[in-house]
């Protein structure tokens, strides 16, 4: 946000010594009080959704504005300075898929509207430790972990934690890979510290693993190939059969 300290309806002159003054809303990067020139940008860094309003109050009796101030984008300007800021979250997709099969997602920090847009510069090329986990929907339990880029994953908040690398379009990838079957929801968090402190951003899929392939065995079966091979039933005789669901990594 660039702040200008004008001395004219037109800004055509400027006030041309440092000025020291309170910001409002709360949340200015190095500080709510800063010292400044007039033409400077200053960063706002706001964790909650909201519309607050943008002020500056020197903190002497020769910096205090007589007018309120003016806000301006993109050189329009606006019937207030109130600047908008929406919740953000995490979306991703996993795909229904073979049971083991790794699966390459992408998971991308996205503003929560009507018209879902991506969540940067908040998450432009920066690295970040999301906190992920599994919650097991049918069945409702299970006894193999889900792993992301080879680290075994929690199965309750608040999970486990990943660090994830996001791009310029505020979008991170990495590995996922369940080895059971079943329907399963993986839930993704962010809590912010340092100058994220506040932010709270959610993520959540469901998906269903299905078995790779299943194998039949029939437990000591000669299995005889002609009328000279061992003797296993009688016709009428029952006998037991063994059916296991296998993964695409070949385990049961």
């Amino acid at each position: 946000i660039q702040i200008l300290a004008c001395l004219d309806s037109d800004c055509t002159e400027e006030y041309t010594t440092s000025i020291t003054a309170d910001l409002s809303p709360t949340g200015w990067i190095g500080g709510d009080r800063q010292s400044f020139s007039s033409g400077d940008t200053l960063q706002l860094w706001y964790t909650t959704a909201g519309a607050p309003s943008l002020n500056a109050l020197g903190t002497t009796r020769n910096q205090e504005a007589v007018n309120p101030p003016r806000c301006y984008v993109s050189g329009v300007e606006q019937p207030d300075c109130s600047i908008q800021f929406h919740d953000s979250g995490f979306i991703f997709d996993i795909p229904d898929h073979i049971s083991a099969e790794p699966q390459t997602v992408d998971i991308q920090a996205i503003r929560k509207d009507d018209e879902t847009q991506t969540c940067v510069p908040g998450f432009q090329d920066v690295t970040r430790e999301v906190n992920f986990w599994t919650t097991y929907s049918d069945p409702n339990t299970g006894f193999l972990n889900a792993e992301i880029n080879g680290s075994p994953i929690a199965t309750s908040s608040p999970g486990t934690s990943i660090t994830l690398a996001f791009n310029d379009t505020g979008t991170a990838q990495f590995t996922f890979t369940y080895p059971d079957v079943g329907q399963v929801r993986l839930d993704a968090e962010y809590t912010g510290s340092g100058n994220d402190a506040g932010l709270i951003m959610l993520g959540e899929d469901e998906f269903i693993c299905r078995p790779d392939h299943f194998e039949v065995v029939v437990p000591d079966n000669p299995e005889a190939t002609d009328a000279n091979g061992a003797v296993f039933k009688k016709a009428s005789e029952s006998f037991q059969i063994e059916v296991s669901s296998v993964n695409f990594a070949g385990n049961i």
